[in-house]
């Protein structure tokens, strides 16, 4: 069975999903491929997440639907909004706002890596607004009877 690790996806460079267009792959996860994307409506980057149908089975599209329907009814400041879910031949995705900056993994990958023994350490300041905003992101998600099952830096 083909891996998302290795399934080649350059020929989507350039195609148009609804109102966006593919610009370049920006992730890789478990079982999807994350993009960015253009849409040309409101002339923005959008992140738009696939699922390719040659791994499709149905309890990942499921898992798929039930993350976009899950995200899109939440509203919070540290919580990604959906903006739409759809499927064209080749694979199933939804669109969302696209975050720039450093995933929190590369960031602590750069702090393993400093010269310094002492630079190899987060300020206390920093880890704690870090944290905050991802338990107060959990916290709302909970309320609204969502529970997040993939918690860990890179997302």
């Amino acid at each position: 069975m083909t891996s998302i690790k290795k399934l080649d996806v350059h020929h989507l460079i350039g195609k148009e999903i609804g109102t966006s267009t593919i610009l370049g792959e920006l992730a890789r996860g478990g079982m999807a491929i994350i993009f960015i994307a253009y849409q040309r409506t409101l002339k923005r980057r959008i992140a738009v997440k696939i699922l390719p149908k040659i791994l499709l089975t149905h309890q990942k599209a499921e898992l798929f639907q039930q993350e976009a329907e899950a995200a899109a009814i939440l509203s919070h400041p540290n919580i990604i909004q959906i903006y739409d879910v759809g499927e064209v031949d080749e694979f199933i995705y939804f669109t969302m706002q696209l975050i720039q900056g450093q995933p929190l993994t590369r960031l602590l990958h750069s702090i393993k890596k400093q010269v310094l023994p002492s630079k190899r350490f987060m300020p206390v300041k920093v880890i704690i607004q870090i944290m905050t905003q991802i338990l107060d992101a959990l916290d709302y998600a909970h309320q609204q009877g969502i529970i997040h099952r993939d918690i860990k830096p890179d997302n």
